[in-house]
């Protein structure tokens, strides 16, 4: 019945009493809900851990295997005792158990080789050390279990979406988790880049580099708006003596949306003087991305900057411009 199924229900869920494993990388890409042993037992399509003598099963599941990690739950499956019975009764198409602590099975190893297709037998092959009077597996060698496949995996690399291994996913979510939270440790300074692409239910992954975001902290540990430098920086000299400066501002995925901007100068040294703005743009509407500022004409020669601002945070620097502004023309001598 498990290896007709095209794949598990979405209600079907993992009961399991080892939080590391749930919480783990290969748990996730099962795409399968999880939940701890303890309570009720509902739409279980499987049970690994210590579930007592007579849990309580409530809505059926598809049952694919019921591994018991309590002690002698292999004399138990052999007699015909609480193991076998709950198998029997609730229907489940494996069952195993051990004997001994020292010989107990590998619920990655084993579950793994379910998702990538392998058979029962397989997945215990590779999941107990040994098969004989310390661990005992009763159920169809042949049974396969199709796990869903659609979801999104999550990626991240340091600094930019360019140093993201795409090989190695850092998460995988199932297609309704909307919210999705990664423990991931932060440094101050230190940018991490975070990307999602969707999975079908044939399991094919997305390409794509829409779906990222950039995350950094400061020295408080809060989340500072990471900023692209503005681009397109120009100057055109006015009629009334002025200079007005144009800029465009088209942050790249995951990149913070600006609130402002900053026009700043610096001389003949290079060094831009960033404590005084020679003008700023305060009002940033939605979906605009070319920007002007108007500033006085410069006694001489000037380098130009410009750089995004947002939560009373500056950006970089964009390119520098040098702007020579030709001295305003000389009134005709009275003859």
């Amino acid at each position: 019945v498990v290896s007709a199924l095209a794949e598990l229900p979405d209600a079907d869920t993992l009961y399991c009493d080892e939080s590391d494993y749930l919480a783990s990388l290969p748990a996730q890409r099962l795409r399968i809900l999880t939940v701890a042993l303890g309570g009720d037992i509902n739409y279980d399509a499987a049970v690994w851990g210590d579930a007592g003598a007579n849990p309580p099963f409530y809505a059926a599941g598809s049952k694919f295997a019921f591994a018991d990690t309590s002690d002698d739950s292999a004399d138990l499956l052999r007699s015909g005792s609480a193991v076998c019975k709950l198998a029997l009764t609730a229907e489940y198409a494996a069952a195993l158990g051990s004997a001994d602590a020292a010989d107990t099975f590998d619920a990655e190893s084993f579950f793994e080789m379910l998702r990538i297709g392998g058979t029962l037998a397989e997945a215990v092959a590779v999941a107990v050390s040994k098969l004989d009077y310390v661990a005992v597996a009763v159920g169809d060698p042949l049974m396969t279990v199709a796990f869903q496949q659609a979801g999104y995996n999550i990626y991240r690399g340091p600094d930019s979406s360019d140093a993201i291994d795409w090989d190695s996913p850092a998460a995988c979510y199932r297609p309704e988790q909307k919210a999705l939270v990664l423990a991931e440790p932060l440094q101050a300074g230190r940018r991490l880049v975070f990307a999602a692409r969707a999975v079908s239910s044939h399991g094919v992954e997305e390409s794509n580099f829409r779906a990222v975001a950039q995350v950094e902290v400061d020295e408080q540990g809060e989340l500072v708006p990471v900023l692209a430098p503005p681009t397109d920086v120009s100057a055109q000299s006015q009629p009334n003596g002025t200079v007005l400066i144009g800029l465009t501002y088209r942050p790249p995925a995951g990149y913070s949306p600006a609130e402002g901007f900053e026009i700043v100068g610096g001389g003949g040294t290079g060094q831009f003087d960033l404590d005084t703005p020679l003008a700023t743009i305060d009002s940033v509407e939605n979906g605009r991305t070319e920007f002007h500022a108007t500033i006085a004409r410069p006694a001489g020669p000037i380098r130009l900057a410009a750089r995004a601002r947002a939560g009373g945070q500056p950006g970089p620097l964009s390119r520098a411009i040098l702007v020579t502004v030709a001295p305003p023309p000389t009134p005709p001598e009275m003859l």
